[in-house]
């Protein structure tokens, strides 16, 4: 975070330690239950990159998540393939 201003920043960081804590102990088991089942079902995606783009609306705005928009597009795409069969995926897309 170190582009973010200092004013802006406890808006991107967590409520307390102990909050912090919990959500590394989060990230933690879920980086397990990644590790053991097949990567299409279950991907983690850590360290990706965003970059502050300033304030709108009074909020503060982070961008440059195509790879996140990407990754998380990816795995949809994956999970329709194989959830939905190819008659109904058809029938979906025509609908839009």
């Amino acid at each position: 975070m170190p582009d973010v201003p200092p004013n802006y920043r406890s808006d991107f960081a967590s409520e307390s330690p102990a909050a912090a804590q919990e959500l590394e102990m989060l990230k933690d088991d879920i980086r397990k239950a990644a590790s053991t089942t097949d990567p299409k079902k279950f991907a983690v995606l850590d360290n990706y990159h965003c970059s502050w783009k300033g304030v709108v609306d009074n909020k503060p705005v982070v961008g440059d998540l195509e790879m996140f928009g990407d990754f998380i597009l990816e795995k949809l795409w994956v999970f329709m393939q194989e959830e939905v069969s190819a008659q109904n995926l058809m029938f979906l897309c025509r609908s839009y």
